[in-house]
């Protein structure tokens, strides 16, 4: 760190030119090529990656997404008619490949009363892949036919995602925080922008390089913000650590030129390190194998490395420029002067630690342990529509889906098989018995089985909510007890039905 000290001082004003240098160049080519961001949530070697493979090479029309459009009749049973013209109209968009209308009888899609049924609108993408002007023209198709009598509301990934409000900038919001509390740490406003310059550096060439990086490797659309979130934080804490160390050494008499070079010989030596370990802890995430954290990863990391580095050259550059000015514009009143690393408070208290390092050790060890204690109690799962804002057309449907068709209802279970050579399916009857018979299961829909008779789809509607812990436990018991005893007497281990949790993947 010697060595880096001694060269980053010396050409203070070339580290400064660089620094402007890269953060133009990137930002200029990555706005220039653009991004490949892909959200392509794919978990391989999966029971529920196998049924999806299997709709999609039997049912090419269905590899996409899908959308349903829930409609609520307020004056009686719902008729063709009503929703027909519905159908024809939404059968005409971009990337709609096919409706599947509530009477076409291959789907149960109509409430016991009539009075609710929906339509499955078919994508050929996935519904991020999807533009947000053409995802609002099939609402605003759907919704203008609704009328007081026939309300028409839409559920669906796409729909989903294009009705949520784009929340302000997240990267403005933390970089005041940080303004605000480095200001009242500092007591200067010159000590305040400096590490806030850095930061947007930092920042501004991290994001270019998180968009470049996304045509090499596969990258998630919230990788960028996540990054900079990232790179943002521990760029602002590392630049902390070196600007107080810095002051310090002003106000202890020292020199600038002493002052930069201990700063980065010690807290530039702990930000080296503290840098390298984030690193290695976020890469960790390609020990998880889903494929699809890997860009992310890489994204956070590469930020991380480049607040790092610009912390320890381009800030020690700036206050090298900057000098003893660090301190100018300072809070009246406030004292200016750092305290002494040697007396005070904080230096009682770690000397305290110091003299019983064991007994904090074992404190500080409990303590933690008693806040990680609600995770043992933790239950993993995904927002569903359920908890969309009330009004909403994806909360309106999720409600009507419920109210006319039970909890389970919107959170579908699907169960994919392949059907032996000889076409005996015999075993499909036997597994609709059984499912019918589970107390956890509302209704089960005859099994659709391909003209070739290649393929077979039993729909199971469990009777909670997709959220529902008793979900899950529907799902482990079919996967781990219904389905091998049904189909051990009929099928071969090679043939056992796959089931594809589609409420909770």
């Amino acid at each position: 760190m010697s060595g880096l000290a001694n060269w980053t001082y010396k050409h203070r004003k070339f580290v400064v030119v660089i620094w402007l240098f890269l953060l133009v160049g990137i930002s200029g080519i990555s706005q220039k090529v653009g991004s490949a961001y892909s959200d392509a949530f794919t978990l391989p070697k999966t029971e529920s990656k196998t049924a999806l493979d299997l709709v999609a090479k039997y049912f090419p029309a269905q590899k996409g997404d899908s959308i349903q459009v829930v409609y609520a009749s307020n004056s009686g049973r719902l008729t063709q008619q009503q929703i027909a013209p519905i159908e024809a109209k939404l059968a005409k968009l971009n990337h709609v490949t096919e409706v599947d209308s509530p009477f076409s009888g291959r789907t149960h899609a109509i409430s016991q009363d009539g009075t609710i049924a929906f339509s499955t609108v078919h994508l050929d993408v996935s519904g991020r892949d999807v533009k947000r002007s053409d995802v609002v023209t099939i609402v605003n198709t759907a919704k203008s036919f609704s009328t007081s009598n026939l309300q028409v509301e839409l559920l669906g990934n796409a729909i989903q995602q294009a009705s949520q409000t784009k929340p302000g900038s997240s990267e403005g919001i933390a970089l005041l925080a940080a303004a605000i509390i480095l200001f009242v740490t500092f007591g200067s406003v010159i000590a305040t922008i400096i590490p806030l310059f850095v930061a947007v550096v930092g920042l501004g060439i991290s994001s270019g390089a998180v968009s470049l990086f996304s045509h090499i490797f596969s990258t998630a659309q919230f990788a960028p913000i996540l990054a900079a979130l990232v790179g943002l934080g521990v760029g602002i804490d590392y630049a902390l650590f070196i600007v107080t160390r810095f002051r310090q050494g002003i106000h202890s008499g020292m020199s600038v030129e002493e002052a930069v070079k201990t700063a980065i010989k010690t807290s530039g030596r702990a930000v080296l390190f503290a840098g390298i370990i984030v690193c290695i802890a976020l890469l960790g995430l390609f020990t998880v194998g889903v494929s699809f954290l890997y860009g992310v990863a890489v994204a956070a990391a590469l930020s991380v490395l480049i607040t790092m580095s610009a912390a320890i050259t381009l800030l020690p550059a700036l206050l090298s420029i900057v000098g003893k000015g660090v301190d100018r514009l300072s809070i009246p009143g406030r004292r200016k002067r750092t305290h002494d690393i040697e007396s005070g408070g904080w230096a009682r208290w770690s000397k305290g630690i110091q003299k019983r390092p064991v007994l904090w050790s074992i404190s500080a060890t409990l303590v933690l342990l008693v806040l990680c204690t609600p995770a043992l109690n933790i239950r993993l799962g995904s927002a569903d529509s359920g908890n969309d804002p009330k009004g909403s057309t994806t909360r309106s449907a999720y409600d009507l889906l419920a109210k006319g068709f039970g909890a389970g209802y919107s959170g579908p279970l699907s169960l994919v098989a392949t059907i032996p050579p000889n076409g005996d399916t015999t075993a499909l009857v036997t597994l609709s018995s059984a499912l019918s018979k589970n107390k956890d299961v509302a209704q089960v829909s005859p099994a659709f089985i391909t003209p070739d008779k290649s393929l077979a789809i039993i729909t199971v509607y469990p009777k909670s909510s997709p959220q529902s812990a008793a979900t899950t436990d529907l799902i482990d018991q079919l996967r781990s007890t219904t389905i091998p005893t049904v189909m051990k007497g009929g099928w071969s281990c090679g043939d056992l039905c796959r089931l594809r949790p589609c409420a909770i993947e």
